[in-house]
């Protein structure tokens, strides 16, 4: 199977996010009502296939991919590849690619990471990931160690993490990095006696950079930015195949521009943390109930240029049956968002605040091509017909 083909595909797919002449970039998505609601519910992976995509994160190839409609013009994208190819003699070939477009997160995270693993001891290994890009000066680099049982179904990894390392030597733009974005990045899952911990997550110092040749830069005086993301989850399998997780995840966001016209100046940081409860009740072999609770806190900060303070709180139960006839499965879902958000602005600009209710229901079908492959369509609208609806195509593959 052409792995070249699934990338090609996850990046064809994308849509470019562009925003109103009267919006910023950092506020396009404040008054969505519904910015949660597909992220975490909508579009989200299932509960069991994404338990059983962490377990075979360092044993096995896969791709999986998500898109979905969030907006009239904007597409919610989600694609990951992960490649672990036994070499033999104890070499394992790398690859992950990660694209994620979700109108939550402040950037596009355009993961393409290649390497080689090595066991060194039992099993214990070593390894190193680089991303080339296409701009030398944004090559990343990871180096780090593994351990992991003898099926690499429990694992424990942290790496190195030196993002840009070439920033200064390659760019045209004569800058000077007065901090360089080092941080690590970790991996973790722990299996026993039906419960499960997972855990990944990425944090750097971010970098800082001033551009000192007016005539290479003639707009930008420097540059911060830091991006730190981490999950954990816990999870308890029950005999009869029913699932219940627990799970939080925080996402950190900090950037600062300083212009030569410093009317334009700006510090933003964004905090989002996400809380979850989700339950898969197996209540007969052709029928299964997923119940969910989400709770998501919002908390965003500028200072300088549209200096403003917001804070939002979504509140989101959702609930989904399925229906199995052979290799057809049949879905049924009803989820909502009650939310709650406040604009204080700094600049002049007119404060608003907002509560309200959006609730979606979804019918969809999904079809299993064998145990290593399934695609799924879903079709989800508001409860109001005049309102928004969207459409969503979903596929796993192990290879």
């Amino acid at each position: 199977m052409n792995r070249y083909c699934f990338i090609f595909l996850i990046f064809f797919l994308a849509l470019k996010i562009t925003a109103a002449p009267d919006e910023w970039l950092f506020e396009r998505s404040y008054k969505d009502s519904r910015l949660f609601l597909h992220a975490f519910i909508n579009y989200s992976f299932d509960l069991d296939e994404d338990y059983e995509w962490e377990k075979y994160r360092l044993s096995r190839n896969g791709t999986r991919f998500a898109a979905g409609s969030v907006s009239t013009n904007d597409l919610l994208i989600n694609g990951q590849l992960m490649v672990n190819q036994d070499l033999g003699n104890g070499w394992y070939f790398l690859n992950r690619l990660h694209y994620h477009a979700t109108r939550h997160y402040h950037t596009e995270e355009k993961t393409v990471l290649l390497g080689l693993e090595k066991m060194i001891y039992k099993h214990y290994s070593t390894f190193i990931l680089i991303q080339p890009s296409f701009d030398k000066e944004y090559t990343d680099i990871r180096f780090g160690v593994s351990s992991t049982d003898q099926n690499r179904e429990k694992y424990m990894r942290i790496a190195l993490v030196l993002d840009d390392p070439l920033y200064d030597h390659k760019t045209k733009l004569g800058s000077e990095t007065t901090q360089y974005p080092v941080g690590i990045h970790w991996l973790f899952r722990v299996e026993k006696n039906n419960w499960c911990i997972f855990r990944e997550g990425k944090w750097t110092t971010g970098h800082k950079r001033r551009y000192i040749k007016p005539e290479l830069s003639p707009v930008i005086r420097f540059h911060q930015q830091q991006i730190n993301h981490m999950t954990i989850k816990l999870c308890y399998r029950f005999q009869n195949g029913s699932l219940l997780q627990f799970s939080a995840e925080h996402y950190d966001f900090l950037e600062s521009h300083r212009y030569y016209q410093a009317e334009n100046n700006y510090r933003f940081s964004d905090q989002l943390t996400h809380g979850a409860v989700k339950y898969l009740m197996r209540i007969h072999p052709n029928s299964h109930l997923i119940l969910q609770a989400h709770g998501v806190w919002m908390n965003a900060e500028s200072c300088g240029y549209r200096a403003h303070d917001f804070s939002r709180l979504d509140m989101m139960p959702a609930a989904f049956y399925k229906f199995f006839t052979g290799k057809n499965t049949l879905i049924f879902g009803y989820f909502h968002s009650q939310f709650e958000w406040e604009y204080l602005s700094r600049a002049g600009i007119r404060n608003y605040n907002k509560q309200g209710l959006t609730e979606k229901l979804l019918i969809g079908w999904s079809w299993q091509f064998n145990k290593q492959a399934n695609i799924q369509i879903s079709l989800s609208h508001e409860t109001e017909l005049n309102n928004f609806g969207g459409g969503s195509i979903r596929y796993r593959i192990f290879f």
